[in-house]
């Protein structure tokens, strides 16, 4: 269903006829994909998230997809994500000499799509779709003469934001699967809405690509009370407690974050739960709720670390 609204062309077909152009598994459900490690003795190699090969409706023509999820929690990674998604599109491209064509037959080249899932984008880039393919510009000469297609490289960035009702389903859908949510509730709206069940093992499979990591507790230190922890803190991170709170943090656990409370950094700790809660709901489009059930906070801090939330969200 993703591929129905990314890739143009499935625009406007069933989810029974994109089924039909993916090669699935005995389950009925798993797309059988391919190699996912590219090598090259002077380039290296690069590892994408999955690799699969459709069919184009009506036609014997294949199609290569590079499906890449991107857990992008922190805004700022440090290279341009669009640049990354070139360089793989580049090296799928010059893979298929010697696999999908030999020689000079460039026609046998395979049409190449690179989809990214930023599953924590920048708020005005929420509930986004952007497409990114080469054009042909007349320079000179009549502009309506026939100028050669070239649609071999296709980049398309999804930048998952809040569901809501009012969206169109290009992003609805992502929206449905990929934001912070209630498993039963994504089970629910998934169905009623877009007329697709998801089991136990799909609804695992999307909860680990979403789950928390250690990045988004860094974003809550570097956005919010970081000088919580450095005023009157240094005393228990220099004793050698510092591994209670990076392990509660960075696993979400609320062992972790009690052990590491308990042993002198209860304020410092309680302040980056804070503002990490109020990241979430600001820059996430999270309830106040769902932010406290993703962060798993302890019972016996969570009123407290709420009631600070509630007053800095005012």
């Amino acid at each position: 269903m993703l591929l129905r609204y990314t890739l143009e062309e499935f625009v406007d077909k069933d989810f029974g006829t994109i089924k039909d152009c993916l090669n699935i598994g005995a389950d009925n459900i798993t797309v059988i994909g391919r190699e996912t490690e590219y090598h090259d003795p002077e380039d290296g190699s690069i590892v994408t998230d999955s690799v699969f090969t459709v069919k184009i409706p009506n036609s014997d023509e294949n199609i290569e997809v590079i499906v890449n999820v991107e857990g992008q929690n922190d805004p700022s990674p440090g290279y341009p994500l669009g640049k990354r998604a070139e360089y793989y599109l580049g090296r799928m491209v010059s893979a298929q000499k010697g696999s999908e064509f030999s020689g000079s037959d460039y026609d046998e080249l395979r049409k190449v799509y690179s989809i990214w899932y930023i599953l924590n984008p920048k708020a005005a880039y929420r509930n986004t779709v952007t497409r990114y393919k080469m054009m042909a510009e007349s320079l000179a000469g009549d502009p309506n003469r026939y100028m050669e297609p070239l649609d071999t490289f296709n980049i398309i960035m999804v930048f998952v934001g809040p569901y809501g009702e009012e969206l169109p389903e290009i992003s609805a859908i992502p929206a449905a699967l990929f934001s912070p949510m209630k498993m039963e509730k994504r089970k629910e709206v998934v169905k009623d809405k877009f007329k697709i069940s998801l089991d136990d093992a799909i609804l695992g499979r999307i909860g680990d690509m979403i789950t928390l990591d250690e990045e988004t507790y860094n974003h809550g230190f570097r956005e919010g009370k970081a000088e919580g922890l450095a005023e009157g803190k240094a005393e228990g991170l220099a004793e050698g407690k510092v591994e209670g709170l990076s392990e509660g943090l960075a696993k979400g656990k609320a062992e972790g974050l009690s052990e590491g409370l308990a042993k002198g950094k209860a304020e410092g700790a309680k302040q980056v739960l804070v503002s990490t809660l109020v990241h979430l709901v600001k820059d996430r489009g999270m309830t106040i709720e769902e932010a406290s059930t993703y962060l798993q906070i302890p019972d016996d801090l969570s009123s407290e670390i709420l009631d600070s939330a509630r007053h800095i969200l005012k």
